[in-house]
């Protein structure tokens, strides 16, 4: 008992999306894991709703979530603002240059996340409360496909900003500035109310 206080035993699971974990976790982990080399780390990749199952279940101690959730029996902490966009390779690099109409993006191939995520029903909420219908060329499993995908010009990709800066920076995508962007959301921390950490 007095190992586990202290973080010299003990174990926790984490339930994260494929890109969190990537493009967010990973930084945390190899800090956590240098202060606490003899704490066990499991990590289960999943989608949101797919988290928050496990968590009211048992099977993880921790979830790291795309927001919105609402939820009564969930404890969350929104750890970071995210900003969906759409963004292209050189191809279509012309619709950077001025803010383009939503409605536009039906005329372009179009890639998003793959259906049942929270993120893909943020983002198609988003564009049919301004009358645009979603039929993506592409669905895919993770943004980082998306991003690749993009680069390699084969349409317009909905991405999470924070996740690309080096490909942004660089050029190698060219973010897509819209006539009504769309909403920041969040990543959270959620727990069970129920449940101490």
């Amino acid at each position: 008992i007095s190992q586990m206080k202290t973080l010299d035993s003990g174990s926790i699971s984490i339930g994260v999306g494929d890109s969190i974990c990537k493009l967010y976790l990973l930084p945390y982990l190899k800090r956590y894991h240098t202060e606490h080399p003899n704490i066990d780390v499991h990590i289960f990749n999943e989608k949101s709703f797919q988290i928050i199952d496990m968590l009211k279940r048992g099977v993880i101690d921790v979830g790291i979530v795309n927001l919105p959730i609402e939820d009564e029996q969930l404890r969350i902490t929104r750890v970071m603002d995210i900003h969906d966009c759409f963004a292209v390779g050189d191809k279509y690099r012309s619709l950077a240059e001025k803010p383009l109409p939503l409605k536009e993006l039906e005329h372009y191939p179009l890639m998003l996340i793959e259906k049942g995520s929270n993120s893909r029903r943020y983002v198609e909420e988003f564009l049919l409360s301004h009358g645009v219908n979603v039929q993506p060329d592409f669905e895919l499993g993770n943004f980082e496909l998306l991003a690749q995908f993009a680069i390699i010009n084969l349409g317009v990709a909905c991405i999470v900003r924070e996740f690309f800066p080096v490909e942004i920076e660089s050029g190698m995508l060219h973010v897509v500035p819209l006539e009504e962007e769309v909403p920041a959301r969040g990543i959270g921390l959620i727990t069970l109310k129920v449940v101490p950490l």
